[in-house]
């Protein structure tokens, strides 16, 4: 038996919860979007950002390395806090923060440091050190 037959035609490993993990993944940290980008919070669900419970995905792998991306609402809805720790083996080109479309938003803050937001715009550069 050839290679191929063994492995299904090189699929292996699969199971019935993957494609759900994987378009999870894709809503909060997104590598495949646009090339040599990520792109964070592209799909969110709005339901994810509350301030009663912060959003945590850790060690998320990507194509660049993993991404540990962690958020929540703070001053009642009115601030996004945005806590990303790359761990890049190759960095991208560009990283991109997607603001949700929240009503009464006003501030977004990354890993403590408030970010240019004109309220309006909803793609943040995120600068990379």
């Amino acid at each position: 038996m050839d290679d191929v037959a063994t492995t299904r035609g090189g699929i292996t490993g699969v199971t019935p919860c993957l494609p759900g993990t994987w378009l999870a993944r894709l809503a909060v940290v997104d590598d495949q979007i646009r090339e040599n980008e990520l792109h964070l919070l592209r799909l969110c669900p709005l339901p994810w950002l509350t301030a009663d419970k912060e959003a945590s995905f850790a060690r998320l792998p990507t194509e660049f390395g993993p991404v540990t991306l962690k958020f929540r609402l703070a001053d009642r809805g009115k601030t996004l806090r945005v806590e990303f720790s790359p761990r890049f083996r190759l960095a991208p080109q560009r990283v991109m923060l997607h603001v949700p479309p929240l009503d009464g938003l006003s501030s977004v803050v990354l890993n403590d440091a408030p970010l240019s937001w004109d309220g309006k715009a909803t793609t943040l550069e995120v600068k990379q050190q």
